[in-house]
């Protein structure tokens, strides 16, 4: 028997028993169609969230400073009282040069907005329709604020040195709240209220994710304030800092100087600190998504298994008839 033949007797059987041959093929069809849906599934989500790591910007540090002391302010509420170490952390950091680039406070301002007929207090978003506005969210920042969250200025001018140690009432909006307040207008120039203190627009970022990728995400959905404005506008210590290292060779070496650093300025009677940089939350991320990708893949190849048995079952059972 030569091989067209053979071909010719199988193809036969095939037709000739169709439910038969259906039934045979569907495991293997589905087996091969669940471990693509899984690779390209787990491929998706880890691409997705590397482009949000990426958006924010790489080589971060994160420094985290603590107290221990709370005291009540005047709505009731306790709040830290730990030292303010960020001028410290600021001088020291800019002596780092050979490693570091950055360093900005990332405490948040909780205010309300206010421009023209607009108040962020009214605003309403719908979390599963993604409509709506949602309020923005407010950051206090240093002139390197821009540097340390991977942000470029797309109109007007960026924070500076000069607003921080002047205390100057300035802000730079995000692309998604300058649309929010302003619309199509340019902001630069306008005035926005905050909590009733009034603080002139200096510039816009650039939006950091764009069409399909920007919905649902609110990334570019800030203001943010030179780090000096609490003193009109109060608020919490700092505690949350981000140290923008030079680059991924960097990011250890300054990681550890920090660390060495804060062990000698934080009394640890009364606080604590930490370092870590989102490099390792990347890396701690892609070891994670390799696994999940080969256990789900580990249960996609049953079923894969399960229909090449299905297939030699059948071949048998033709090869004895």
């Amino acid at each position: 028997m030569n091989i067209r033949q053979a071909v010719k007797m199988a193809w036969k059987s095939i037709v000739g028993k169709k439910g038969r041959s259906i039934l045979t093929m569907l495991g293997v069809i589905i087996g091969i169609a669940a471990v693509m849906t899984i690779v390209a599934t787990m491929n998706g989500y880890t691409a997705k969230t590397m482009e949000q790591y990426s958006a924010m910007g790489s080589n971060k540090i994160n420094v985290q400073i603590y107290s221990y002391m709370y005291v009540e302010d005047a709505n009731g509420n306790w709040v830290s009282a730990g030292k303010d170490y960020f001028p410290d952390l600021y001088d020291y950091c800019k002596s780092l040069t050979k490693y570091v680039v950055g360093v900005t406070p990332e405490a948040r301002c909780q205010a309300t907005v206010v421009y023209g007929t607009k108040n962020s207090d009214n605003f309403q978003y719908d979390w599963e329709t993604q409509t709506g506005q949602r309020r923005p969210d407010i950051y206090y920042g240093s002139d390197q604020y821009s540097i340390c969250n991977n942000l470029t200025v797309m109109k007007g001018r960026d924070i500076s040195e000069l607003d921080v140690s002047r205390y100057n009432q300035v802000c730079v909006m995000g692309s998604q709240a300058a649309e929010t307040f302003f619309g199509s207008a340019d902001p630069v120039g306008k005035k926005l209220q905050l909590n009733g203190q009034s603080f002139d627009v200096v510039g816009v970022y650039a939006p950091r994710l764009t069409g399909a990728d920007a919905q649902g995400s609110f990334i570019d959905n800030i203001i943010i304030l030179p780090y000096t404005a609490r003193r009109v506008m109060g608020g919490e210590a700092m505690e949350s800092f981000i140290v923008k290292a030079k680059d991924g060779e960097s990011v250890q070496e300054a990681t550890s100087r920090i660390q060495g650093f804060l062990k000698g300025l934080v009394d640890e009677s009364t606080g604590g600190f930490w370092v870590d940089s989102d490099n390792q939350w990347q890396q701690s991320m892609n070891e994670q998504m390799g696994m999940i990708s080969l256990v789900l893949g580990g249960i996609a190849a049953i079923s894969l298994l399960v229909g090449g048995i299905g297939i030699m079952n059948i071949m048998l059972v033709t090869v004895t008839e």
